[in-house]
């Protein structure tokens, strides 16, 4: 059996039609704000929903109710997508989110076909409730049964078992493939760096506050980096201070500075770099596949750095989907404007491509010197079957930017060269224009 795992967005805010097939490393890139952070936060939604309702540390017999639950789902989607009119912003909208186990020899489904798959989130505008109302076939099937959980003994840790029935219900019937656990790490990430405390009204802001000390929580007094991160960040170490209990960075000159002290990119990579370091090392306390969302990873930086920061990402990436049977599997979803991410995207898929063909090959001692060389090249590799990459244009469409056919498989070079026309074309016409001064003047 195989997973399939597919959001599909019609007529949502700057979105009007994407249909998203969800792989292990995801891409999605576009003009500013044609619906990256958007589509992002739409998937974390729909993937938590289950988490931020039934798993959620207020449940109770109440919310199992059919009429209750969907509320629920309604008022935490409003919460995170404002909306001053609702019935303006979404009365053409469809949001439908689904997951399953299939066939790995289907290829085709009907999405609308409720029964060709396992779980369903369904958002549609209902005209006669003036609601974008929520639904969900696999969910309304197992309220009933998860609410009777609740009619067992009272114990000190009665909610905990609740949950944990909970849970082992979804494990039945997905195992643990189910994408429960997530961590969003979101642009303006520089805050965690440079504030000790905030308070915004934007929730992922609030989160990523949170999960700042999480990446100390693995260390005791002394060093919370790598030698991989500190490279990346142009720093000797870091280390926790043992009197103040703070990041302490030092420089190769062996001066110690605060985060404060750093430039804005040192503090824009800072915490993704290390949670993303430590997801080694991190578990969640339900599910095992765990989604990480991160909104514009090469912000701020120069391209080498770029070039650095995805690669840091991809090896990550494979490191962490090679774990044993039983332990986490992750999914990473990246939003991007930069064509140097794209750009080493290509390379990262063209090392797995050649890679993939070199073990075909039937000669030994070529196959053997081959796979060296292309193992030796300094970055990681993906198979294009991994990766899902879209862009989403400035009139609301999306379209995959990924070439499968014939024996290549690549980003597609215009979507690149598109994001860059622009400049080519003015600086093209400044070369015109001086060649006709220097005509005159010589």
């Amino acid at each position: 059996m195989g997973i399939r795992e597919k959001l599909v967005i019609r007529n949502f805010f700057s979105i009007l039609n994407f249909e998203w097939d969800v792989k292990g490393f995801n891409v999605l890139t576009g003009g500013m704000a044609t619906g990256k952070s958007i589509a992002l936060k739409l998937l974390y939604f729909c993937e938590q929903i289950i988490h931020q309702t039934i798993l959620d540390p207020s449940i109770n017999k109440d919310i199992f109710e059919k009429d209750t639950f969907f509320k629920r789902v309604e008022d935490k989607f409003y919460k995170l997508f404002k909306s001053n009119n609702h019935s303006i912003d979404f009365s053409n909208t469809m949001i439908l989110y689904i997951y399953s186990n299939i066939d790995k020899e289907q290829k085709e489904y009907d999405l609308f076909e409720m029964d060709n798959f396992e779980f369903d989130l369904l958002a549609q505008w209902n005209r006669k409730t003036n609601r974008l109302q929520w639904s969900s076939k696999y969910i309304e099937s197992k309220l009933e049964k998860w609410q009777k959980y609740f009619d067992e003994p009272k114990t000190p840790d009665f909610l905990d078992s609740v949950r944990n029935k909970i849970f082992e219900s979804l494990y039945s019937d997905f195992s643990n493939d189910f994408p429960l656990a997530a961590m969003f790490i979101p642009a303006s990430r520089a805050i965690a760096a440079i504030a000790n405390s905030v308070s915004s009204q934007d929730q992922f802001i609030n989160g990523f506050m949170n999960l700042r000390s999480f990446t100390w929580s693995f260390h005791e007094i002394g060093d919370i980096s790598s030698s991989l991160v500190n490279e990346i960040l142009h720093l000797k170490n870091i280390s926790i201070d043992k009197n103040n209990k703070q990041p302490a960075f030092e420089l190769f000159n062996d001066r110690i500075i605060s985060s404060l002290e750093l430039s804005s990119g040192q503090q824009e990579l800072l915490y993704l770099l290390l949670l993303i370091n430590d997801l080694k090392n991190t578990s969640f306390k339900y599910g095992k596949n765990a989604s990480i969302f991160i909104e514009e990873p090469s912000a701020h930086l120069f391209p080498k750095e770029q070039k650095e920061t995805i690669e840091f990402l991809v090896t990550s990436f494979n490191s962490l989907t090679k774990c044993t049977s039983g332990e986490s599997s992750y999914r990473f979803f990246i939003s991007t404007h930069s064509p140097y991410v794209l750009n080493t995207i290509n390379n990262i898929l063209e090392k797995g491509r050649l890679l993939n063909i070199a073990n075909t090959l039937t000669t030994a001692n070529n196959k053997k010197s081959i796979l060296e060389e292309i193992e030796n090249l300094p970055f990681p590799h993906l198979a294009i079957n991994d990766v899902s990459a879209y862009m989403i244009e400035d009139n609301g469409y999306v379209k995959s930017m990924i070439n499968t056919e014939g024996d290549d498989s690549y980003i597609y070079s215009e979507v690149i060269e598109k994001i860059t026309e622009d400049i080519s074309k003015e600086t093209n016409d400044l070369y015109t224009l001086n060649a006709k001064i220097r005509s005159i003047t010589l």
